[in-house]
């Protein structure tokens, strides 16, 4: 085989300008790669043969060059590029052989150190090629990734580490984000729901990337594409044209650098009194006879500025039931859904604080109407559970109400109550942890080293996203569930295929194979779909976040749901379904870069 293959180089040396193709016919080979690997393997096993003929070492450094400037291919020259690495690695072999035996420095030897300088030669004629072509194959890895794998986990990951990905232009110069949308609009027709959801996720995505950069014209661009693509399409495809069109238009800035630095100004700026609605109480459930507690993890040197965002009622009926109050300020009745306030909370999606920078969802002037201060009759969202002694549920019921919430408690003062009661309403506080511990057990999670007071107020909280999605899911009503899959992202055996196949039909470089098989074992992170996907920290339950409407944006979108479609009947659930889909999309990657920057500011 071996003085095949010297004849067929020797065949191809005397060849000028040879291509790919009449190489592929001199070898007998069918795919590209299959030339270079029978020229690497012959190399390996030859190579200290091969440097003593000094005319086939003259030779083939030609045909190196004349490949290298005929082939165009990404894929050729890359290959090229791991041939002349092969190359080296075997003389590097054989003249530690040298080392190792002492043997002295013969025509082998320097045959070796003038075959690896004539390796340099060819690998600096070849670099400013594969310079060139690097941008073009990572433009071809992120193309793979956004359009076969589909997971914009994997890509946030990419952008994340890799913030100057998202500027990638293809070999034509147009805009990775040109050819995506182009991608979606052509295709939006045969599209399914999760497709479309998920281009939806990765354009929201990009245009919140503090890195992405598109010029005016284009924008313009694919603005006149959107427009174009309009034009004689069916009208049920129109909303999500104009998804795409929005999200250019109004959120291209939204949690980017200049946003961050004038944060203090837009807080300044965001509240205005006189845009408060003034709640009405005639329409609600008088629960202010109810004994109602709230508890928080820690108290402000300013009791004056405290906000209280949820707070507790419980009973035990005769039959041993435990009926749970949990109550939630109605932020929703002092909030109008459309104006400045609502524009700047859904821009934000959740209260940040950071070590150089705390803005908040609601500024203290109206949060401080919402909060469930102690002695006053504040309007609130009520959910009424009922759960049997083993601490199963078994039925839920929405008010909206007035609660007069007696005491506010840190946990301290909670667990001091409970040992040494100065009221005995407050003896309650031991039934209470009698049920959290058991909705903690059936949760599979240990007590350990908590309070009793801190799993009260977390037990209630939880029971609450619990049992409110699970009624949603039941029912099967349009619901942002709030995902998790785990730390590490399921590797299915579909996306291991697709990448090997087109790792190896597109001759990736090894640089490009470290980028794209990195993303296959990454942090998860929590994300809100109207398809309840599974959350591993709850065995896989469904799960909501109706508890949090002063500090996050979809807990608030969430509790307005239940207002309208439960407790109101008055909203429409088509309507509710497009907002909520849309709503849980972006709060999904808001919340995202919230988390990152976070974490970097807050040391």
């Amino acid at each position: 085989m071996y003085n095949e293959v010297y004849s067929n180089l020797m065949n191809a040396f005397d060849r000028d300008r040879l291509s790919i193709t009449e190489l592929k016919a001199i070898f007998k080979v069918e795919h590209f790669s299959e030339l270079f690997d029978i020229i690497i393997e012959y190399f390996d096993e030859n190579i200290e043969d091969i440097v003593l003929d000094k005319e086939f070492v003259a030779k083939y450094h030609l045909f190196l060059y004349n490949v290298t400037d005929h082939e165009k291919k990404e894929g050729h020259l890359f290959k090229l590029k791991e041939v002349i690495n092969s190359h080296r690695r075997a003389i590097k072999k054989s003249i530690k052989v040298y080392t190792k035996e002492n043997k002295p420095k013969d025509v082998i030897f320097t045959g070796l150190n003038q075959f690896a300088n004539l390796l340099n030669v060819n690998d600096q004629h070849l670099y400013p090629r594969l310079v060139e072509l690097n941008e073009k194959e990572d433009y071809l890895v992120i193309r793979f990734l956004v359009d076969t794998i589909k997971n914009p986990d994997y890509l946030f990951r990419i952008f994340q580490l890799h913030p100057d990905y998202v500027n990638i232009k293809n070999q034509e110069g147009h805009h990775l984000f040109y050819l995506i949308v182009e991608y979606y609009l052509s295709s939006l027709r045969e599209m399914s729901e999760e497709d479309i959801k998920y281009y939806k996720r990765i354009f929201l995505m990009l245009l919140e990337s503090d890195n992405f950069e598109l010029t005016n014209a284009e924008l313009n661009e694919i603005l006149k594409l959107c427009d174009q693509n309009e034009l004689g399409k069916d009208h049920t495809f129109f909303k999500d044209i104009d998804f795409l069109r929005d999200s250019i238009k109004n959120r291209y800035k939204i949690i980017n650098t200049g946003y961050r630095e004038t944060a203090k100004d837009h807080v300044n700026k965001q509240i205005k009194v006189p845009q408060i609605i003034v709640p009405k109480i005639e329409d609600r459930t008088d629960l202010t006879n109810l004994f109602t507690i709230s508890i928080d993890s820690s108290r402000s040197s300013d009791v004056s500025k405290m906000l209280f965002d949820d707070a507790f009622s419980m009973n035990v009926n005769s039959m041993g039931n435990y009926i749970l109050y949990v109550h939630i300020p109605d932020v929703d009745c002092y909030i109008p859904r459309k104006g400045e306030i609502e524009d700047f909370m859904r821009g934000l999606g959740e209260s940040v604080y950071a070590k150089d920078m705390v803005t908040p969802l609601l500024s203290y002037s109206i949060a401080s109407k919402c909060s469930l201060e102690h002695g006053k009759v504040k309007p609130s969202l009520t959910y009424m559970i009922k759960i049997d002694p083993k601490g199963n549920v078994k039925d839920i019921a929405f008010f909206k109400s007035l609660v007069n919430v007696n005491y506010n408690m840190s946990c301290a003062q909670a667990n001091t109550f409970m040992i040494n009661n100065s009221d005995e309403r407050l003896n309650i506080l031991n039934p209470m942890y009698e049920l959290a511990a058991k909705l903690r057990r059936k949760r599979g999670e240990r007590i350990g080293n908590r309070t009793k007071s801190y799993v009260i107020m977390d037990e209630f909280n939880i029971i609450a996203d619990l049992a409110v999605a699970a009624y949603f899911n039941d029912q099967n009503i349009i619901f942002p569930y709030k995902n998790y899959k785990g730390k590490k992202s399921p590797v299915s055996q579909i996306n291991i295929d697709q990448t090997e196949q087109f790792i190896r039909v597109n001759n990736i470089s090894e640089e490009g194979r470290e980028l794209i098989n990195t993303i296959f074992d990454i942090n998860n992170r929590v994300f809100y779909d109207t398809v309840n996907h599974g959350n591993t920290a709850y065995k896989g339950k469904p799960v909501g976040n109706v508890g949090n409407p002063m500090r996050e944006y979809i807990s608030l979108e969430t509790d307005r749901l239940i207002k309208d479609l439960i407790i109101d009947k008055i909203g429409n659930e088509d309507a509710w379904r497009e907002k909520i889909e849309r709503d849980c999309i972006e709060y999904t990657e808001t919340s995202a870069k919230i988390k990152e920057l976070y974490s970097m500011n807050k040391r």
